[in-house]
């Protein structure tokens, strides 16, 4: 009963995080510095483009750890199983490789028959809350954007902006969905992706 040994990170923890947006203005059309003196078709095509960006990377977060199989103690749930060693995870590379030893993907943990095991009966296992040294995979994705403001003579300040943006551009695949039931054949599959493929959509808006 001494939930001092709970204590343990936060599902949400993630150590490092790189984000970071910008705006810029292409250096090309009428007042810039290339192109400053190209003629006015030239210029409503080639000139005064604009293009933005938002990008993320992290590191994860932590991985929480069950069991199935484990007979608990009156009174508790049996849903941590005792940890004997360090887990160790593949890279991605080896995810869905098939093993040629017992056919089946090698999943994302590398060590879990020798780091991990059910607890003996009527008691609790001792592994943490959450997993101090393993993580889901991080994120790795960038949107990016590109437009230009074409000057309307409606009013004063009035223009009308031609867009085309891209969700994660790139086209990463973000991984997700571990399956962490520890005495489950599936132990360690990586199931789905959390992320969407490419999202490309173009649009006009009009400011007056």
């Amino acid at each position: 009963n001494n939930l001092k040994l709970e204590r343990g990170l936060s599902e949400w923890d993630i150590p490092q995080v790189l984000q970071f947006s910008y705006i810029w203005q292409l250096p090309y059309g009428r007042g810039k510095r290339w192109g400053g003196n190209v003629n006015s078709i030239i210029n409503g095509f080639l000139g005064g483009w604009q293009t933005s960006g938002m990008w993320r990377f992290d590191n994860g977060q932590p991985i929480s750890i069950s069991v199935t199989g484990a007979t608990a103690p009156w009174g508790y749930s049996a849903s941590n199983p005792d940890q004997i060693g360090r887990l160790i995870t593949y890279p991605k590379s080896m995810w869905f490789k098939t093993n040629p030893y017992t056919g089946q993907p090698y999943g994302y943990f590398v060590n879990a028959s020798t780091a991990l095991e059910v607890p003996p009966p009527y008691t609790v296992g001792n592994a943490s809350r959450m997993e101090p040294n393993t993580r889901v995979p991080g994120t790795s994705n960038a949107t990016l954007a590109i437009f230009k403001d074409v000057p309307l003579h409606i009013r004063e300040g009035s223009k009308l902006q031609i867009r085309a943006e891209a969700f994660n551009a790139l086209n990463h695949p973000q991984f997700g969905g571990i399956s962490t039931t520890f005495g489950t054949g599936s132990f360690g599959n990586v199931d789905s992706q959390v992320n969407s493929p490419r999202q490309v959509q173009m649009g006009l808006q009009l400011y007056f």
